[in-house]
């Protein structure tokens, strides 16, 4: 899944690592928010 994801950030961002990067960062990011709201979930 991830790897697709990242298949299509490199088909669209081809010319423009820059913004492939900062997808990559928003989506570890956003991957991480993910973790922790189903930790927080779990615990209650």
């Amino acid at each position: 899944m991830v790897t697709g994801v990242c298949l299509l950030g490199l088909r669209y961002n081809r010319n423009n690592k820059g913004t492939l990067k900062a997808g990559l960062l928003k989506l570890r990011r956003n991957n991480a928010d993910g973790i922790d709201a189903s930790r927080n979930r779990v615990e209650r």
